[in-house]
Formats: C-alpha cells, sequence, structure tokens
C-alpha cells in the first residue's frame, strides 16, 4: 500500500467534491490504497449523524469495497513515532 486516505480525501471522493480529487483517485491503483480503521469510524460517525442515513451508507459501503482497512494498534503506533522496530 501506498497511500493512506484520511477522513477529508475519503468525503471529497465519495461526495465527487472536489471532482479533481475523485480524478485522481481514480487513476490509482486500487491495491495501493488503504484506509485505516479510525478513518472508517470517523466516516461511520458521520453517516449516524447526517440527514439523509441510508443514502449515506449505501455511498460509503460502496466506496470501502475495495479498499484494504488497515486496523490502527500498537504496531501502528510504534510505527507512526518511527519506531517500527
Amino acid at each position: 500500500m501506498r497511500f493512506l486516505l484520511d477522513t477529508n480525501t475519503c468525503i471529497y471522493i465519495i461526495k465527487n467534491k472536489p471532482p479533481q480529487v475523485l480524478e485522481k483517485f481514480q487513476t490509482l491503483d486500487i491495491f495501493d490504497v488503504g484506509i485505516s480503521s479510525i478513518t472508517v469510524g470517523e466516516l461511520e460517525y458521520g453517516v449516524y449523524k447526517s440527514q439523509r442515513q441510508e443514502q449515506n451508507r449505501a455511498a460509503l459501503s460502496q466506496f470501502l469495497i475495495p479498499l484494504e482497512i488497515v486496523p490502527f494498534n500498537e504496531q501502528a503506533t510504534q510505527w507512526s513515532i518511527g519506531n517500527d522496530t
């Protein structure tokens, strides 16, 4: 995996606003793209708080299908601070 998407980028892709973000995303090899379990939680919370839960849940589900979801655990914490031994 080469790209780990953050929450805002995921929202831009799902909503296609701005369209340049979706266009760039579509040029990537899907096997090079992932999303952290924290980001999934943030997106799920957004769906829960939204006015159009059913529509947004469907859009999120479709978006997540091809993506690798990376767990955020102690190993990820150590890697993020440069202590990946």
